[in-house]
């Protein structure tokens, strides 16, 4: 299953994404998520730390609504008193959105179409780029 499609929770309630919690088992890290770079940002959708907002103007108008407000049995009580509504008019949000398209490289493609076509072959543990457990760890 994938967070993008939620094909697993489809026909049911999807449990809780406690986050780094799922990884340590320590209580303080729960609701934790590494935060995503921002470096070529219009291609890496969907986003969030379960990829529930599709565009990069969804992303915005979440935050410019200050995020998601639960109450009651859904409360969030990790949202931060400093999220709030930021009133931003139409045109801000889209001058937001088009700024951060500008942290995509224009060469994008060309590095792809690189990635893409570099032999991958097979690795040998005598590769030194290769580890594994009688190789000293620096």
């Amino acid at each position: 299953s994938s967070y993008r499609d939620n094909i697993a929770f489809k026909d049911e309630i999807a449990p809780n994404d406690l986050g780094l919690y799922t990884v340590t088992q320590d209580p303080n890290d729960r609701w934790k998520f590494r935060t995503a770079m921002l470096r070529n940002v219009e291609i890496t959708g969907p986003y969030m730390h379960n990829g529930a907002l599709q565009t990069l103007k969804d992303v915005v108008e979440f935050y410019n609504q200050g995020g998601i407000k639960q109450s009651g049995k859904m409360k969030n009580e990790n949202l931060s008193p400093l999220m709030f509504p930021l009133n931003l008019s139409e045109s801000e949000v889209d001058n937001i959105v088009e700024f951060l398209k500008t942290l995509t490289g224009s060469n994008v493609n060309e590095l792809i179409l690189d990635a893409k076509a570099a032999p991958i072959g097979e690795i040998s543990l005598d590769d030194p780029n290769w580890f594994h457990e009688n190789k000293p760890k620096y």
